[in-house]
């Protein structure tokens, strides 16, 4: 699989480079075509991608298994670093017709950075603090992804579903 340039939209470079971090989201599932479809199974895959102007540096990290970290000089060298440790190990392991669903989002900023920012405008500490509370409404996450609109903070989603493809197991050998 592959990611693709996740620099391509100006937008996205523009808030990177005015210091907000650019973070990638990757969500698949593998699918088994039939009469009735079956999810057979499912990966996630993340990474960020941070600029330091001041050494004129990009920083990219990913999680989850085999995470990393590295500090590179160019946003080619950040979007081959992404593609390195992109992996999701999704495979059929019967034979059978296969199809992959995948979304990808790109943002600058999360709702979750939104709402530790409002917290601490207005001097609400007590998540930090350890209080487990349930913080939120919908009618603050309907004001987050407003602000999200207004401010003009860029995010990208995408879906696809690929071909179905035949898997014929293991070749002899």
């Amino acid at each position: 699989m592959r990611l693709g340039n996740v620099f391509e939209d100006e937008a996205l470079v523009r808030a990177l480079h005015s210091g907000l971090p650019l973070r990638v989201q990757v969500r698949a599932e593998l699918w088994k075509d039939g009469f009735f479809d079956s999810q057979r199974g499912r990966g996630e895959w993340r990474a960020s991608v941070v600029y330091d102007p001041l050494e004129r540096r990009y920083r990219v990290a990913t999680g989850g298994e085999g995470a990393t970290e590295l500090s590179v000089d160019s946003l080619d060298a950040a979007r081959d670093a992404l593609q390195a440790a992109f992996a999701l190990p999704l495979r059929p392991f019967e034979e059978g017709r296969y199809y992959y669903l995948g979304q990808v989002q790109i943002e600058t900023l999360s709702l979750a950075d939104l709402d530790e920012l409002q917290r601490w405008l207005r001097g609400d500490l007590a998540r930090a603090a350890g209080d487990d509370r349930e913080v939120g409404t919908a009618v603050e996450r309907g004001f987050h992804r407003v602000m999200l609109r207004v401010l003009g903070i860029p995010v990208r989603r995408y879906q696809i579903r690929t071909q179905p493809f035949a898997y014929r197991g293991r070749d002899p050998g």
